[in-house]
């Protein structure tokens, strides 16, 4: 069975860039961090913690997008075409990150052909999990929001969804605390879901499937 390597993994093997040429600094759950030093574009590497990814609109609204782990990379969707991304991550527990200034990446993936094609692949995934958020925050209702997050996550085998906490999944779904609370709320009255503290129990998808319908 072949093994999966990272795109960093996949650089360093290649020896098209090396150990030393990345920075690696270490963050505080709570910072922001960004892609760039002053003047030079960075991309940048989670060697520990998690990242959270938040958009951010004109008027300032952030809605969480998505969350980086170990190994993942961010500051390569405008690698070949650079424009300002509107993004802002923040450090959802104590990092270390690694960075590479943007020219040295284009540099040392256009010499590695299978660092290429991995970074190709991140580009799909990243390009395939935008659309599914897309339509999941393009949803005409708080309820129907709710019910697709929660069908996307869980499994007949694994029906149980286990939350830092009730309040967190309002970000990523774009709705405020009293509207999770209160289609929670509703869900568990007709029989859709148990909660407890939180944890989330699917315990009939076809109702959670029937709101998507209407």
């Amino acid at each position: 069975m072949q093994t999966e390597h990272t795109l960093l993994e996949l650089l360093l093997d290649s020896r098209t860039i090396t150990p030393s040429s990345l920075l690696r600094r270490s963050y505080p759950k709570g910072e922001v961090v960004g892609d760039s030093d002053g003047k030079l574009s960075l991309a940048v590497f989670v060697e520990q913690g998690e990242l959270d990814v938040f958009s951010v609109a004109l008027d300032g609204t952030k809605i969480l997008v998505s969350t980086l782990g170990q190994s993942e990379v961010f500051g390569i969707s405008n690698l070949f075409e650079e424009e300002d991304l509107r993004t802002m991550l923040q450090c959802r527990s104590d990092c270390v990150l690694l960075s590479l200034p943007k020219e040295e990446l284009r540099t040392a993936l256009l010499k590695s052909p299978l660092a290429m094609v991995e970074y190709i692949k991140i580009c799909n995934r990243k390009i395939q999990f935008l659309i599914q958020r897309i339509e999941q925050l393009s949803l005409p209702s708080a309820r129907s929001k709710v019910s697709e997050y929660l069908l996307a996550n869980t499994s007949i085998e694994q029906p149980e969804l286990s939350l830092v906490s009730k309040e967190s999944l309002a970000l990523p779904l774009g709705i405020s605390r009293a509207s999770l609370f209160r289609e929670l709320s509703a869900l568990e009255k007709k029989g859709a879901v148990y909660s407890n503290g939180s944890t989330v129990r699917v315990i009939n998808r076809n109702i959670l499937e029937k709101v998507l319908q209407k």
